[in-house]
This record gives C-alpha cells, sequence and structure tokens, in this order.
C-alpha cells in the first residue's frame, strides 16, 4: 500500500502532530498524508489528557478522508485502532489488545495512545489519527487527578521472544500502513452496505434482547449501531473481556465492579453485575480498570 503513498514527514519536534495535521487537512493534504515527530511538547491522549512524549517514542499522525456516510464515522475510531494494533501485532507484539475504547495494552499496561479527530474543510468531513506508542517502558509521573492511569510498558519490553525492536521510521510507515488498509477494509464494507442496504438497517438503542444475545455470546452477538461491522473483530481484540472490571466516573467514583462482557453496537461497554444485571456505560463518562 506504501508505494503510493507521500512520504512519512519527520520533524525534530512539535507541539502536537495531530493539532498540525488538522491545520493541513484544512488546506487540502490528501489521504494518507502523516507526520511523525521524535518529541511532542503538547501530545494529547482522550479527554485532553497529556501525553508524554519524550526523544526516543514514536508520535505519528495520519490524515484519513474515508469514502463513508455520515452515520458510519464514529466507528472510525475503532477501525484506526484496530490497523494500529494489527501493525503492532506484525511488528512482533503479538499480545497487543485494545483497551476500551482503542488505546493499545500488553498484559494490561498500556503500550500506546491512539485519538482520532475528526474536522472539517473545503473537500468536506476528514479525520487524523494519532499514535504515540512507548519504545522504552516511561515510568509515569503521578497522577494529579483522581483517576490513576494504567502503568506503562513499552514495544521492546512486550516484544515476542527472538523478535528486534523495528526502526522508527520502519514502524512508522508499518502502522499508517496497517491504518489505511484497516479504514480502506472498513469503508468497503459500509459502501457495500450503502448500495445493498438490510430490510431494516435503522439504528435503534440497545435493546434488552440485544443484551441478552450478548450474555450468551459476548464477541458474535447481534447488534445495530455504527460498529455493527466491526463487532466480532473489536470485541475479539479486547483487554479484560471476560474478567471483573472496575467502571470508574473521570471524576473517579467507582460506579460498580462487574464482568466486562463486551461492547455493543454503538460504542458502549456492557457489564454485569449483581446477579446478572447488565448496564451500558459510555467512554465519554467512564473508563475501565481490572479489579
Amino acid at each position: 500500500m506504501g508505494e503510493n503513498l507521500p512520504l512519512i514527514e519527520v520533524v525534530d519536534e512539535i507541539g502536537s502532530t495531530n493539532a498540525e495535521m488538522k491545520r493541513r487537512g484544512r488546506e487540502g493534504a490528501p489521504h494518507g498524508a502523516a507526520l511523525r515527530a521524535r518529541v511532542q511538547t503538547a501530545g494529547r491522549g482522550q479527554r485532553t489528557h497529556v501525553w508524554a512524549s519524550p526523544a526516543g517514542g514514536l508520535y505519528l499522525s495520519v490524515l484519513l478522508r474515508p469514502d463513508v456516510s455520515a452515520t458510519a464515522l464514529p466507528a472510525l475510531p475503532v477501525a484506526c485502532a484496530m490497523g494500529a494494533m494489527g501493525a503492532l501485532r506484525e511488528a512482533g507484539c503479538p499480545g497487543a489488545r485494545l483497551k476500551w475504547p482503542n488505546d493499545i495494552v500488553v498484559g494490561g499496561r498500556k503500550l500506546a495512545g491512539v485519538l482520532t479527530e475528526l474536522a472539517m474543510s473545503d473537500e468536506g468531513a476528514f479525520a487524523v489519527c494519532g499514535i504515540g506508542v512507548n519504545i522504552e517502558t516511561l515510568e509515569l509521573p503521578a497522577s494529579d487527578g483522581a483517576l490513576a492511569p494504567l502503568p506503562a510498558t513499552g514495544l521492546r519490553d512486550a516484544l515476542a521472544p527472538g523478535a528486534s525492536c523495528p526502526d522508527l521510521d520502519v514502524l512508522a510507515d508499518a502502522i499508517r500502513d496497517g491504518i489505511l488498509k484497516f479504514v480502506e477494509g472498513w469503508s468497503a464494507a459500509d459502501r457495500w452496505n450503502r448500495k445493498y442496504p438490510s430490510p431494516d438497517s435503522s439504528a435503534q438503542q440497545t435493546s434488552s434482547a440485544e443484551v441478552d444475545r450478548w450474555i450468551k455470546d459476548p464477541v458474535r452477538g447481534g447488534a445495530e449501531g455504527p460498529l455493527a461491522p466491526l463487532l466480532a473483530a473489536y470485541n475479539a481484540s479486547l483487554a479484560f473481556i471476560g474478567t471483573r472490571v472496575r467502571v470508574i466516573t473521570i471524576e473517579g467514583e467507582e460506579l460498580v465492579c462487574g464482568l466486562f462482557l463486551g461492547v455493543d453496537g454503538y460504542g458502549h461497554a456492557l457489564v454485569s453485575h449483581d446477579g446478572g444485571i447488565v448496564d451500558t456505560y459510555d467512554a465519554v463518562d467512564v473508563c475501565i480498570r481490572p479489579a
């Protein structure tokens, strides 16, 4: 895939690769354009969290102009994260998994942060997928908020026995290719669904019948919503699925401790507790941590 793409530009230092690529996207930069920084001084993660970006890590942003319907766009962050995770697995890290909603962990430790942001230009909607990968295991500073981050790991420590850590340029190319390839496959499925819609393609909120199907089979349970085409692969890639987790608000309040069943077609986490009661949770409001 990479032979027809512009070279990934590399800069020594920048505030945020995502912010710069959004600026370039508004000026017409093409699908697949990418920027890597050796150091970021204002890297960001989910919910405006600061992402530590010292020299030696991989800090990459990829511009995307997917040919999908507006109703499918909420699934784009998951498609990007799936592509990045696949690239890391192919690079020698088979233990890479997704922490709901879309960061990448190995053995419960955070390896990479993924942030996909939508924006508008004269050419229409576009997105920038930013990813920061720890190459060495970092000691995280003490949290200044109520919710402590997951402990970190580095790619060098997470590689399979006998695998060697790839060069940053090689890894950046592989991750960009992985993201673009997965997004293109997802886009093609959306185009097919638009051309040959199912008899009832209207989006509905998660029903109790759907939750019941998830309880019986959380990976392959039926679902509607923008994530439906990705759902089986997404759930199969999630960390902590089938284990007890704590559901914690952004302010740090623990709401419940229960069994993480998976994610529905709208991206909501499904957690069973108190004798089988299943509640749904939005990633805007809560996160999960292993119990």
